[in-house]
């Protein structure tokens, strides 16, 4: 739009001097010649042709100015659609996949280290579980899950454990066993990986979310416990 107006501009401003240019050249050439008077008149005529160029100009760059902000604003626009989140959300959920592509060929084997201070969790046992997810369905459904009923005897839970989608690791603590460590063989082409802790405080708690290709370390203190992750 702003180049369209230049353009514009421009081509008044170049026909205009052109012909104020020709008006005084034209005007001494009627003085020193009897033809100067005609010269003068066919000059111009031919200046006023250049300023009707220059007017038909502007007039066409408004004109194409113009279609085009009504291209870009229809709302038929096919990008414009594109561009609306609503009709995009599953692009916008798609996750990406974790580990590199040696961990999604061929699988990983990943460590766990725990500590536990001796009055962890009101000094009584802890249990974890690490639960390794190959299907997308399932990943939706168990980062969902609570911690209560994770852990319950539900058909459908049990039904979901046998799961030929799922890996699970469960871990046991007790506040004598300060520190301890396991191994983890995870399959290629892993979607992710959830932690559920049973502990007093956290029975309504979602699960963490791991990376199923990353170590993990976790740590259980009196009123709570936290984790990291690092790789091999």
């Amino acid at each position: 739009m702003k180049k369209s107006k230049k353009k514009i501009a421009l081509a008044l401003s170049t026909s205009l001097i052109a012909l104020v240019g020709l008006s005084f050249s034209n005007t001494a050439l009627a003085q020193d010649s009897p033809s100067g008077l005609e010269n003068l008149k066919t000059n111009a005529e031919n200046a006023q042709t250049g300023v009707d160029s220059a007017t038909s100009t502007a007039n066409s760059a408004k004109d194409t100015s113009k279609s085009i902000n009504e291209f870009f604003s229809s709302d038929d626009d096919p990008k414009g659609k594109e561009l609306n989140p609503k009709q995009n959300s599953s692009t916008l959920q798609t996750r990406e996949k974790p580990g590199n592509i040696f961990d999604r060929i061929f699988g990983r084997v990943t460590g766990v280290q725990i500590y536990t201070q001796k009055d962890a969790n009101n000094n009584t046992s802890i249990l974890s579980e690490i639960v390794i997810v190959y299907k997308q369905e399932l990943y939706q459904q168990i980062q969902e899950t609570r911690v209560k009923d994770w852990f319950t005897l539900s058909q459908a839970n049990k039904n979901l454990r046998v799961s030929n989608d799922l890996q699970i690791y469960r871990f046991e603590t007790t506040p004598d066993l300060t520190y301890s460590e396991y191994l983890l063989d995870i399959n290629s082409s892993a979607l992710g990986a959830f932690l559920f802790t049973r502990t007093q405080n956290n029975l309504n708690s979602l699960p963490i979310k791991l990376n199923p290709y990353k170590n993990t370390r976790i740590k259980y203190f009196t009123f709570g416990f936290n984790f990291n992750q690092y790789p091999e």
